[in-house]
């Protein structure tokens, strides 16, 4: 109740304006929404190989359960900025034309398809008011007509903004745990994030996920972030 009083504040003190064009009364102006088409080439998204359909390439199949992972843009420009204002300035509204792209970020999924985010740590739900991962699979779930479920829990509070790229990993292999009640036998899930850099959070989801009988789990994400050494 509170956020949304907040919201209604906002709105009316200073409402929101195109980031691209400062219309008001919108994040995103329709207009401007071409500055989010997709644009990243057919990849592999954890080491950047040329693949078929965006899928993972055999290198890290080696490590990885993942099958797919379709990556929207570079986490630059209009795309960065969304992301900012969505995550660190109460902009909920930003989740609706992030999830657009993500839609047209995908191939055709059957419709049995469930979309689950990444959990976001508990810390930064108070702070933001809302978990960002699940509102934006809330609205790529209104756009798509796929059924959102928030299957997985987080398992610590550690940041992985600024850590390397061995120290996600570590990080990420306790990240995640489900229901011991949970079962998804035979389930085609699609996890939903915001930004992917090393791929390590994913992974351990689709880990956690795999282990309670999914068949199949692959991945969407807004942008790529490159890691700084």
């Amino acid at each position: 109740m509170a956020t949304s009083i907040v919201e209604r504040l906002i709105s009316i003190i200073a409402p929101h304006r195109c980031i691209v064009c400062g219309d008001e009364d919108s994040v995103l102006c329709t207009g401007c929404q071409g500055d989010l088409s997709p644009s990243l080439l057919s990849m592999c998204a954890l080491c950047d190989r040329p693949t078929k359909g965006s899928a993972v390439c055999i290198h890290c199949r080696q490590h990885t359960a993942l099958s797919y992972i379709w990556v929207a843009n570079s986490y630059e420009g209009v795309i960065a900025k969304l992301i900012r204002r969505f995550k660190f300035s109460h902009v909920k509204a930003a989740a609706r034309p992030l999830a657009h792209n993500l839609a047209n970020s995908l191939p055709y999924l059957a419709p049995d398809t469930l979309l689950v985010p990444i959990p976001t740590v508990i810390n930064h739900v108070r702070m933001r008011g809302y978990d960002h991962a699940l509102l934006l699979a809330k609205e790529l779930g209104h756009l798509t007509g796929l059924q959102c479920k928030s299957l997985l829990r987080r398992n610590n509070k550690l940041r992985q903004v600024g850590q390397g790229r061995k120290q996600r990993k570590i990080q990420a292999k306790s990240a995640f745990y489900t229901s011991p009640r949970l079962d998804c036998r035979g389930a085609h899930i699609l996890l939903i994030d915001d930004v992917i850099t090393t791929g390590a959070t994913l992974e351990a989801a689709a880990a956690e996920l795999y282990r309670i009988g999914a068949k199949q789990v692959d991945a969407v994400v807004v942008a790529k972030q490159a890691l700084k050494l």
